[in-house]
């Protein structure tokens, strides 16, 4: 969420809940299968891994282009 934070702070505080009601969308959206929102990334498969980068791409509305292979 590193690279989202600004979306989610407000003068320097961050908003947990807004936070992570775009996560669950995310998680939601691309089926991604995790015990919660919480869980460590290299705990997950390798294709929820891909999915996380993917939200994590996705989540951040200062791209204007997301280029994926």
């Amino acid at each position: 969420m590193v690279s989202a934070l600004g979306q989610f702070s407000r003068l320097g505080v961050t908003r947990p809940r807004a936070e992570a009601r775009a996560v669950a969308e995310q998680r939601s959206a691309l089926a991604i299968k995790a015990p919660s929102i919480d869980a460590n990334v290299l705990s997950l498969s390798g294709g929820n891994q891909q999915k996380v980068l993917l939200a994590r791409a996705l989540l951040n509305q200062q791209a204007a282009l997301l280029l994926a292979e």
